[in-house]
């Protein structure tokens, strides 16, 4: 309870620990790759700290969870804040979860991030709630401030009530932009819902290659493209009730498009063409 870390090259490194707990504990200017590393971990909870001034990212948790019987870790991120990180790596995070089963992350403040905020991987039953996602993605891009990858069978993590903004991105190797939550490479099952997205990058959701991804009644402000929420994916997904793209001046723009849909659109005869009938 309240450690201060100030100044290191790297903090501290757990393997297969039990009952941790940082409670108003601050992390600042660090120099090494992670902030704080817990590997193998249960019951390890990280509540009201703070963690700033990063050259790569913050706090990195590798969970101990049981895929066979499909038992919690029991681990919990709650009213942190995580700021200024990723200052001079590409890649970083504020936060990392890996192989964790139903982690609580809720009530963090998120704020400007080189790179992506919140990245989680081989993860179920997540509960992300009431967390803050501002100014992130300053010079980097093809990533979203909330991200998920290569999570196939890792299905049911839950995104809701949290609010993402200024998610700005620059158009570098790829020109690809960011995005507010980035479901990407095959990643299926996962769940968002009651989120707001205010100028949260080129699509407020984007969805790659993935299937039975529920995304529903989220709300969107000012996107740098026309559409909110974006699939390159021949996907089953649950659209009802997704809330309306609101433009700035109050108009109301597309909430959704299937990219491949619209290339198939636009490969059709169109009149005046010699197939066209």
């Amino acid at each position: 309870v309240g450690l201060e870390f100030n100044g290191c090259a790297d903090t501290m490194i757990y393997s297969n620990a039990d009952y941790i707990t940082y409670d108003r504990c601050t992390f600042a200017n660090v120099g090494g790759h992670y902030g704080l590393r817990a590997e193998g971990v249960n019951h390890f909870s990280f509540i009201n700290s703070d963690m700033h001034n990063f050259v790569d990212g913050g706090l990195y948790i590798i969970s101990d969870a049981d895929f066979t019987t499909l038992t919690s870790a029991d681990n919990v991120v709650r009213n942190n804040v995580f700021h200024d990180f990723g200052l001079s790596e590409y890649w970083s995070n504020g936060l990392r979860v890996e192989n964790d089963i139903a982690c609580i992350i809720e009530h963090n403040e998120f704020r400007k991030g080189v790179h992506g905020a919140l990245r989680y991987d081989h993860c179920i039953d997540l509960l992300i709630q009431y967390n803050v996602f501002d100014t992130l993605m300053m010079t980097t891009e093809d990533y979203g401030a909330m991200y998920c990858i290569n999570n196939t069978i890792y299905r049911d993590n839950v995104t809701r009530y949290n609010l993402f903004m200024n998610i700005t991105g620059e158009l570098k190797q790829y020109g690809k932009g960011c995005y507010g939550f980035y479901v990407d490479d095959s990643s299926c099952g996962q769940i968002g819902y009651g989120n707001i997205f205010y100028n949260g990058g080129i699509h407020a959701v984007t969805l790659h290659e993935g299937r039975d991804n529920l995304v529903h009644d989220n709300i969107v402000i000012s996107v740098s493209s026309k559409y909110g929420l974006s699939s390159d994916s021949d996907l089953i997904m649950y659209t009802q009730g997704l809330s309306r793209y609101i433009n700035e001046d109050g108009t109301v723009g597309d909430g959704y498009t299937n990219d491949k849909f619209y290339r198939y659109l636009e490969e059709l005869p169109k009149e005046g063409d010699a197939a066209y009938k």
